[in-house]
């Protein structure tokens, strides 16, 4: 499949950019990443999907603070 830089991607397209598996990428549709339906095609903005990747990014700030703090009680 080639990908077409126009903005949008299908789901396999967009799994690829990102690098996950189109299971994964389905799932992160169902879990709120925003898409519209086009005849019958699901289609994703680049935008969106970007948004989408930068909202895990707190999630690692979180791990680390749940990990200092368990570490410091382990003391």
């Amino acid at each position: 499949m080639v990908m077409v830089d126009r903005g949008w991607f299908r789901p396999a397209e967009g799994a690829a950019y990102v690098g996950v598996s189109v299971k994964t990428f389905y799932t992160w549709l169902d879990h709120g990443l925003k898409w519209s339906r086009v005849g019958g095609c699901r289609l994703i903005k680049r935008e969106n999907l970007d948004a989408y990747i930068e909202g895990f990014e707190n999630r690692a700030d979180v791990d680390q603070i749940v990990d200092d703090v368990l570490e410091e009680m382990m003391l």
